[in-house]
């Protein structure tokens, strides 16, 4: 996603009020041809958090111990904290658009 701002933006508006969106991005994998943004938990968060309102911080690890994203870590999807932030190979978010 080029202008993921953008395209938080158009989630938001085809969402119905109340309507939940879940995201998943890596975390800090490198800029690549597929990575054109290399998200910290901090922004996406703040990216998120412009749009949604979220409910659910989860940290993902695929458990590939040959992978350098994966930081050694065991297959495992968990609740966010402050000691599983900088060795989570990916973040997920669940969240929700404000009704009106």
């Amino acid at each position: 996603v080029t202008d993921p701002l953008r395209f938080l933006e158009n989630i938001h508006e085809w969402l119905r009020p109340g309507g939940v969106l879940v995201v998943s991005t890596p975390n800090e994998w490198g800029l690549t041809k597929y990575h054109v943004v290399d998200y910290t938990f901090d922004m996406f968060r703040e990216h998120l958090e412009t749009y949604f309102q979220i409910k659910g911080l989860y940290v993902q690890n695929s458990g590939s111990m040959d992978m350098p994203s994966n930081h050694g870590m065991p297959r495992q999807l968990v609740d966010r904290n402050e000691e599983n932030l900088l060795t989570a190979e990916c973040f997920i978010a669940v969240c929700r658009k404000a009704g009106h």
